[in-house]
């Protein structure tokens, strides 16, 4: 499905958490959604949502969540999946035959998870086409990212 009005965030903005999955209707009053692995599925938009934090410290990550997120260049990000999620995994060919699927990966990034005393917010970047760097094990998926948008990731 293509995204459209059940998304509300795709232009090149920041936005809390909480605004992202209202937008894609994950989120509501009634109903809070939270996450924890990073990442959530949209079945409406057939979307995967990664949610990024590129720097971690030992103190608040565990070395399981020490995912190696970066960014390339202004127009490659390298992702990898979180330590439960292989590439033999129903979610891992997911990710890694999205494109076949036409289905929909969504990369929110943002540099630390707090500024000061406050939770930053995540940058909206939209991802299309992905090279999937395969490690030649069942280890997680790690996937170098291209944009769609002229402007780049960032």
């Amino acid at each position: 499905m293509r995204l459209g009005s059940p998304c509300r965030c795709l232009s090149i903005a920041s936005y809390s958490l909480d605004e992202i999955l209202t937008a894609f209707g994950e989120m509501t009053l009634d109903c809070p959604h939270r996450i924890r692995e990073g990442t959530a599925r949209n079945e409406e938009t057939d979307s995967d949502l990664f949610f990024v934090t590129l720097e971690k410290t030992a103190e608040k990550y565990s070395p399981t969540t020490m995912y190696k997120d970066y960014a390339v260049s202004p127009e490659l990000f390298h992702w990898e999946s979180q330590s439960v999620t292989s590439q033999a995994s129903p979610t891992g060919q997911r990710y890694i035959n999205h494109r076949q699927r036409h289905s929909n990966i969504l990369l929110f990034v943002r540099r630390a998870a707090k500024i000061g005393s406050r939770t930053a917010a995540l940058h909206v970047s939209r991802i299309g086409r992905l090279r999937v760097a395969r490690t030649g094990t069942a280890d997680r998926v790690p996937v170098a990212a291209t944009a769609l948008d002229a402007g780049g990731l960032f």
